[in-house]
């Protein structure tokens, strides 16, 4: 019996058969045929140089994406999504060139899948049909929102290689381009570095170019193919402290001089290049504000310039980022035989102050203008100054133009009354506070 079903050759056959067909409904339950549609899968055209070659441009429709209806094993097609999906539309396949709209074959693949099992929807696909225009823009560098982290450094230049490309597309896209953008992050630089990047386009409205219009658009005159742009970083070093040295030109008035040339602020923060920093070094570290901005020429009182520190700086230097640009410069000008002298108001003495009040000055010091003799003069100093203020009657409130009354040794004069602004509040008793204080001002 055993030998008997060895030797048959039709049991055998059999037997194969049988499990073929076990293994066939076995797959076909665990992994059984189903359909799958997938949208917005977007097309490429190819071929462009068809139409190149006759000065025309292409770009896909308002559409520009079709679906796709997959069939095949559930392992193999359940998880495919547009990015495992490639749409094409040749355009030497264009059913008519005179046609509106123009319209182009779709044909599509997909990994393991044949071709047969594939369906698109729509098959033909809308293009548009323009004048090829072709423009020249220069490559705008920049560090967007990203700065160098270490302190003591600033982004100096930016220098884009190609410095400009030349785009070539449809007019009518060509016609809206705005700017071409290289951007690179520098917050990890600490020195001069050369960085591969990216260009981007903008619109008009300031928008970057979509995927479909990029695709529509060649380039010229980058070394590396697509969009792919290099730029060179050049740190500046950061300088603080800079003084200011204000000079004047011309004389004052019969009778008068310059006592004071005064800068807010005293100093700024610079950055520059290597060149320009060790001459700035040389120079001490000052900046000079040249002497034809303050004409004092037939003057008899001060003034006041506000100027521009951007305008007056050399190639290789500019001022630090977030420092403003405007200075003001105050030239006091007095009578010959005077003196200005800016005192402290904490030694204003307070006279008949009411009880419960505080008085709060706005500045922190008074001017007095006083005249003597020259060697007189020479010897003045803040201490030999006694002011004191009457505030009787006065109650809690602002008040401007208040005199003060000034004391001087003999042989010094005041050349003007001096008046000033005050605040008077009234004192609010701090019972919570355990410190000894006796009170705070009221606003």
């Amino acid at each position: 019996m055993k030998n008997k079903l060895l030797n048959n050759l039709g049991l055998k056959i059999a037997a194969l058969i049988l499990a073929f067909i076990v293994w066939f409904i076995v797959v076909n339950i665990n992994d059984p045929n189903i359909t799958k549609t997938v949208t917005g899968v977007p097309v490429t055209l190819t071929n462009t140089a068809y139409l190149e070659s006759q000065s025309l441009s292409s770009q896909l429709g308002p559409t520009g994406t079709v679906s796709v209806t997959i069939r095949g094993r559930r392992s193999i097609v359940e998880p495919m999504t547009k990015d495992d999906i490639t749409a094409v539309a040749d355009l030497t396949q264009i059913v008519n060139i005179d046609a509106t709209p123009i319209m182009v074959p779709v044909s599509v693949t997909a990994g393991g899948v044949a071709r047969t099992d594939l369906t698109v929807t729509p098959g033909n696909i809308a293009i548009t049909v323009e004048n090829m225009l072709s423009q020249e823009y220069i490559v705008k560098a920049t560090t967007g929102d990203t700065r160098p982290t270490v302190k003591i450094f600033e982004v100096g230049e930016l220098t884009a290689d190609p410095e400009s490309i030349t785009i070539s597309g449809p007019e009518s896209l060509i016609r809206i381009i705005d700017r071409v953008v290289a951007p690179v992050d520098v917050s990890h630089l600490v020195a001069d570095t050369e960085l591969a990047t990216t260009f981007m386009i903008y619109d008009k409205n300031g928008n970057p170019l979509s995927e479909s219009q990029l695709a529509s658009l060649r380039f010229s005159g980058t070394e590396a193919s697509g969009n792919a742009v290099s730029v060179y970083v050049d740190l500046w070093r950061v300088v603080s402290d800079i003084a200011l040295n204000a000079q004047v030109s011309g004389t004052p008035a019969s009778g008068y001089y310059v006592s004071e040339i005064k800068t807010t602020p005293t100093t700024v923060t610079l950055t520059g290049n290597t060149a320009a920093m060790a001459l700035l070094e040389h120079n001490g570290y000052k900046l000079t504000i040249p002497s034809e901005l303050l004409d004092v020429t037939g003057k008899t009182e001060a003034f006041t310039e506000k100027i521009d520190l951007s305008t007056l700086l050399p190639d290789g230097l500019r001022l630090a980022e977030n420092v403003s640009s405007n200075i003001n410069v105050r030239v006091e000008i007095l009578a010959m035989n005077t003196k200005a002298l800016d005192i402290p108001m904490t030694s204003v003495e307070q006279r008949n102050l009411g009880e419960g009040l505080a008085v709060v000055f706005p500045t922190e010091k008074y001017r007095v203008i006083i005249q003597a003799l020259d060697e007189q003069l020479e010897s003045l100093s803040e201490n030999m100054v006694r002011a004191s203020i009457d505030l009787n009657g006065m109650d809690a409130g602002s008040y401007d133009n208040v005199p003060l009354t000034i004391e001087l040794p003999s042989g010094y004069t005041l050349v003007s009354p001096v008046n000033v602004s005050l605040q008077i509040a009234k004192v609010v008793e701090n019972t919570s506070d355990s410190s000894g204080a006796e009170g705070v001002p009221e606003p």
